[in-house]
């Protein structure tokens, strides 16, 4: 038992550590081809649709966050829980065998601000 609790914080602590360096690094991967390149199209604006934004609106937010501060964008994003106007999605990779998490984010739908797993203040919509 004691083993597995060791092996299971010493995976959780690789996992930070690797987010952490995708952070400070700027490489080309195959699942993200164009961290690298500037993105030369034509922005796209997101607006609310009401007084909220929409799940799939909040989940494109995320992933120009995650490009513009050179993250790494996995395949999956998904809402997976609502708390009054927090919306909580994650971000994950199918690894076949399991799900590898990349972050979660904790975003209220009425202005796009809110926070990572971390901890850390995040604005989605300047």
């Amino acid at each position: 038992m004691k083993k597995l609790l060791v092996l299971s914080l010493i995976s959780v602590l690789l996992l930070v550590g690797c987010e952490k360096e995708n952070k400070q690094t700027n490489t080309n991967t195959p699942s993200n081809p164009t961290s690298n390149q500037t993105d030369n199209t034509a922005e796209t604006k997101i607006t609310k649709k009401g007084d909220t934004y929409t799940d799939e609106q909040l989940i494109e937010l995320i992933k120009k966050y995650r490009e513009e501060n050179k993250l790494y964008n996995p395949k999956i994003f998904e809402v997976t829980a609502y708390n009054g106007n927090i919306v909580t999605i994650q971000v994950d990779d199918d690894m076949g065998d399991h799900l590898a998490t990349s972050d979660w984010y904790y975003i209220d739908n009425r202005d796009g601000s809110g926070e990572n797993f971390f901890g850390e203040h995040i604005q989605l919509v300047k």
